[in-house]
């Protein structure tokens, strides 16, 4: 029984760490969008 708790509580921590890299990843993705528009506001002004 304990090693199916360790098991199944490495299984949960590895679900925690993908959950976190994937909201990395987008938060990256909207600031590249973003980014090019500041550009450009920052040109006409």
């Amino acid at each position: 029984q304990q090693q199916q708790q360790q098991q199944q509580q490495q299984q949960h921590h590895q679900q925690q760490q993908q959950q976190q890299q994937q909201q990395q990843q987008q938060q990256q993705q909207k600031t590249e969008k973003h980014s090019p528009v500041k550009l450009c506001s920052f040109n006409t002004t």
